[in-house]
């Protein structure tokens, strides 16, 4: 810095601009570093919400991937199970019971079937052949006819009457008294086998209508069950997902705030660096004023010097005020003397 700069102002105003740039240079780094700061506040808020609410849906997928679905999965298939197993229980009861009573539904079923062709059921011809085999189905009945036979053979001896016509009679009228009691008597005993038959069958038919509506009993009851298993599975995933727009409004709310909170508080913080950086280059214009008006007060003291040099007379810049020539004793300018009470030139810059 030269002494001429300093008389100028030059210096002075050079201080005041570089130090207004610093302090604008500043201003500017802290700007620029509050701007990243909030940009970088308000992008871990995004991304802490964008996570969170990816959190969220993989939660409810997962949920629903590996909890709700399968655990409704499962209860539907131990629900067909049980039921599957139910109902092959009764069926086999159904089995035994019928393998229990078909010896003697075929026994009523064959009886019924002789039976109506003894009365005529089946037709003429079929009662005829049905009589006629009617022997050859009774093997007790030749054993009573011999015994018959032989009776009267010895009441015939016992009478004298052996091959007599009245022996002959009386033998044929045994024989066919024998013959239809035992026609009769197997009438009754087929009427009687084919009505057990019957009863058997009503007994069958009851046992299977109760197994059938076991059967349908279970039926209904794992419809309702498994109603019940869906509408609590749909129950879960309407409250797994209805949740979800809740949280999520909840963070988007958070979020909107948290970065409002952030954006007012950047905007305070760059309106005070605006403020100061106003106020800071004021300043330093008027350094810079001040430093121009010191150099013009010097430069105006130097022309003053330089009338006073060429006239001989003080210029009222200096020391005093007067208007006549200096001497020696009123302390103006003088060849010979050095001036007194601080007015020769030099005090003027100090």
């Amino acid at each position: 810095m030269s002494i001429w700069d300093a008389i100028t102002g030059k210096s002075s105003k050079r201080a005041a601009e570089n130090a207004g740039r610093a302090y604008a240079d500043g201003v500017a780094s802290a700007t620029k570093t509050q701007k990243q700061g909030t940009q970088r506040a308000q992008d871990w808020i995004n991304n802490s919400t964008a996570t969170q609410i990816k959190n969220i849906e993989d939660t409810q997928r997962y949920l629903h991937d590996n909890v709700w679905t399968p655990t409704a999965g499962n209860i539907s298939g131990n629900i067909n199970a049980g039921f599957g197993d139910a109902a092959t229980e009764i069926r086999n009861t159904r089995d035994r019971i019928q393998g229990y009573f078909n010896p003697m539904l075929q026994l009523g079923n064959q009886a019924n079937d002789l039976y109506g062709r003894f009365i005529g059921l089946q037709g003429a011809d079929a009662a005829k052949m049905a009589a006629s085999e009617f022997a050859g189905n009774d093997p007790g009945i030749g054993y009573r006819l011999d015994m018959i036979r032989r009776q009267a053979e010895r009441a015939a001896n016992a009478s004298g009457n052996i091959g007599g016509v009245r022996a002959e009679m009386a033998l044929n009228r045994s024989q066919n008294e024998l013959l239809s009691n035992d026609y009769q008597n197997y009438l009754t005993r087929l009427e009687n086998a084919a009505s057990r038959g019957g009863q058997y069958a009503g007994q069958l038919a009851g046992y299977d209508a109760s197994l059938g509506n076991q059967l349908a009993g279970l039926s209904v009851g794992r419809g309702q069950a498994l109603a019940q298993n869906d509408a609590r599975h749909a129950e879960a995933l309407s409250n797994l997902y209805g949740g979800s727009p809740i949280a999520t409004g909840q963070l988007a709310r958070w979020q909107g705030a948290t970065n409002a909170d952030i954006e007012r508080g950047n905007t305070q913080a760059l309106t005070g660096f605006t403020m100061t950086g106003a106020n800071n280059a004021a300043q330093t214009e008027m350094a810079k004023g001040a430093a121009d008006q010191a150099g013009l007060n010097n430069m105006l003291k130097i022309a003053g010097l330089a009338v006073s040099a060429a006239t001989g007379m003080p210029t009222g810049l200096g020391g005093g005020a007067t208007t006549t020539p200096g001497t020696k004793a009123n302390g103006g300018w003088s060849t010979t003397t050095t001036p007194q009470n601080n007015s020769w030139f030099g005090s003027w810059f100090s």
